[in-house]
């Protein structure tokens, strides 16, 4: 899966839990393996944000925290593609991240 793949099933919204639910594995697999290639601040914003959305009281749905995390990383990618986030890359010696970098998801990391 590439970014772009992910980036468009990250895009797709659905009230019904079920239907977010039958395509959780394998985007948390790609979000996973995106988590691993992104900088440490954008590392360490997603573990805020997920920090925080468990501290709410009452705790939203499961529907409503992925809706929200995906806005969250939409616009973590959106920040490691431009051209701040190109140079911050090279600066901390990361290889560059784009639309085409490939996830490796599954049986793609056995291979």
């Amino acid at each position: 899966m590439t970014v772009a793949e992910l980036q468009a099933i990250l895009k797709i919204e659905s009230d019904d839990d079920d239907v977010i639910r039958a395509n959780r594995e394998r985007v948390e697999a790609a979000l996973e393996a995106l988590a691993k290639r992104f900088t440490p601040i954008s590392q360490k914003g997603l573990a805020e944000f997920q920090r925080e959305w468990g501290e709410r009281i009452p705790l939203p749905s499961f529907a409503d925290f992925v809706r929200a995390q995906n806005m969250v990383v939409e616009g973590m990618i959106q920040l490691e593609v431009s051209a701040l986030g190109f140079r911050t890359r090279q600066h901390l010696r990361l290889d560059p991240l784009g639309a085409e970098t490939e996830l490796a998801v599954g049986a793609e990391q056995a291979a």
